[in-house]
């Protein structure tokens, strides 16, 4: 990269229109001090995310979903790091991506907490019978099995 041009940063578009609340305070704090960082979102056209052509504008992806296969990778110049926003990395070709010199990067801390929590959930559902509870009660059922009508 010419040291005149700026670092930039693509996102990719299956964020969609929740790209500010979910992510855009972490953007803001990153490259906010940095005026020579750019970042953009991905145009929504998913035949196109893992085109050579277009990823190579940048030189780091934020990736949400998408798979990047060995296709990707052909004839990279630029695109120096795929970072993962979560966990796993199976949609994305890492034998081709450490031949082109491309980092794979991955954020487990970004879903640690929401996995522990749909975990408990689940927990809880199962051993409360959740599922039965609620068709009882859609069927105006609620009462049944009830303790004690008082919460007091």
């Amino acid at each position: 990269m010419p040291s005149n041009e700026k670092f930039r940063v693509a996102i990719t578009p299956e964020w969609g229109s929740r790209t500010d609340e979910m992510i855009g305070t972490a953007l803001r704090e990153v490259f906010g001090p940095h005026p020579d960082i750019e970042h953009e979102l991905l145009p929504a056209h998913p035949e196109e995310i893992g085109v050579p052509e277009v990823i190579d504008q940048y030189d780091a992806i934020i990736v949400l979903s998408y798979g990047f296969p060995a296709s990707s990778f052909k004839g990279l110049k630029r695109l120096a790091c795929l970072c993962r926003w979560g966990v796993g990395y199976d949609k994305i070709d890492t034998a081709a991506s450490t031949a082109a010199d491309v980092l794979v990067a991955l954020t487990p801390l970004a879903v640690r907490r929401p996995v522990a929590e749909g975990i408990i959930t689940l927990i809880l559902a199962v051993a409360k019978n959740l599922s039965e509870l609620e068709a009882r009660t859609r069927d105006g059922r609620w009462r049944e099995g009830l303790v004690s009508k008082s919460v007091c």
